[in-house]
């Protein structure tokens, strides 16, 4: 429809709305749009050689930039895949599974999803208020409909992780600990989250924050590899459900459903970062 025209130029153009378009006011309505083009640019590519694989990276050449951006983008939707495949085995375990929780643990879910959310926000120049108020949406209803399920699934979600390594006695080796702790140092000291956190907590604090963090990240990571190798069939071994207890202490008959009581924080792992996920 612009094409052709140069700075200075004006055009008249018609456009009427599909009855299905977003703005209800505007379905089926012929609106007419008055342009002026201001300027016309360019955008100039720059030649693809070794010089400018040098520039965007630590690249010694074109062939190993492309290689290693194949090898990242493999990377990437091969974790984005397993993450979505961990979620539906998990989301199935909750169908089947008896849930305990006391409700305040859920308040604390609550208050954790908004925080991420905010935090989200922050990131794209908005607050909560803005951005409730953007959607037209009342912050109870919208903490109520939105933030609380969010929560409820990702308390479960964690909940359920846990039991599952405690039901498979997974360990983290102490080695292998040790220097996921020393990565995850190195990685917030290159990009300057690090600093940024001494200034606000001791240097013993922060060093307890990361071990606790990173533990809690290979001990999802080795359950979630747990549970893939059982929904796979590649282990003979299943999971046992535990004996319920009854309100004498004698125990219940075995069900069939895997029992998750609230007896530790959950995790993070497989949370989403916003209410609307």
């Amino acid at each position: 429809m612009l094409i052709g025209l140069s700075a200075g130029d004006e055009k008249t153009l018609s456009y009427t709305y599909p009855e299905d378009a977003k703005e209800e006011k505007l379905r089926g309505k012929e609106t007419e749009f008055h342009i002026q083009v201001q300027t016309v640019k360019a955008m100039k590519l720059p030649e693809l050689n070794d010089e400018f694989a040098q520039t965007v990276g630590e690249f010694e050449s074109v062939e190993t930039m492309r290689k290693t951006i194949s090898e990242r983008l493999g990377e990437n939707a091969r974790e984005e895949y397993d993450q979505d495949y961990y979620t539906q085995v998990i989301d199935k375990v909750r169908e089947h599974a008896t849930l305990k929780y006391p409700p305040q643990v859920l308040e604390e879910e609550i208050e954790h999803v908004l925080n991420h959310l905010q935090q989200d926000l922050a990131r794209q120049k908005l607050d909560l208020e803005t951005y409730i108020k953007m959607r037209k949406l009342e912050k109870d209803s919208f903490i109520e409909n939105e933030v609380k399920p969010s929560a409820i699934r990702r308390l479960e979600r964690s909940l359920i992780m846990d039991q599952i390594a405690r039901e498979e006695k997974i360990e983290i080796d102490p080695s292998n600990l040790e220097a996921a702790i020393t990565q995850t140092v190195r990685q917030m000291e290159a990009s300057g989250e690090y600093q940024k956190a001494r200034k606000n907590i001791t240097q013993d604090k922060l060093a307890d924050a990361i071990a606790i963090e990173t533990a809690s990240r290979l001990l999802n990571q080795q359950t979630l590899e747990r549970i893939k190798i059982i929904a796979t069939g590649q282990s003979t071994e299943t999971m046992t459900a535990p004996e319920p207890q009854t309100e004498e202490g004698e125990s219940a008959p075995v069900t069939e459903e895997l029992i998750v009581t609230e007896e530790s924080k959950p995790d993070e792992s497989l949370g989403e970062t916003s209410a609307e996920q």
